[in-house]
């Protein structure tokens, strides 16, 4: 054989060349509560960082801060439909 050809013997396993951490289980043992300020968080995020930031549960997802601004429906409503509305057949 030549020199320069490398040749897998029978019965040998091959080197990993990379391992990374096993992201199915987290390296700590935690127990994630979502709360109103996550659940507002997470809406913030596009679909790539929440694939991203799910991927790799471990590593903090920086967000870009957008101040919500929810008017009231009372703002909207017409004053002549304050009453229920009732369709009768």
């Amino acid at each position: 054989m030549s020199a320069g050809i490398n040749v897998i013997k029978p019965g040998t396993i091959p080197v990993i060349k990379r391992r990374g951490p096993n992201w199915i289980d987290p390296p700590d043992d935690g127990f994630y509560m979502a709360t109103e300020e996550t659940r507002k968080i997470r809406k913030l995020l596009s679909p790539s960082e929440m694939r991203k930031s799910s991927r790799r549960p471990c590593t903090p997802v920086a967000v870009k801060h957008h101040p919500l601004s929810f008017t009231s429906s009372e703002q909207y409503r017409h004053p002549g439909t304050a009453g229920p509305i009732v369709i009768m057949d």
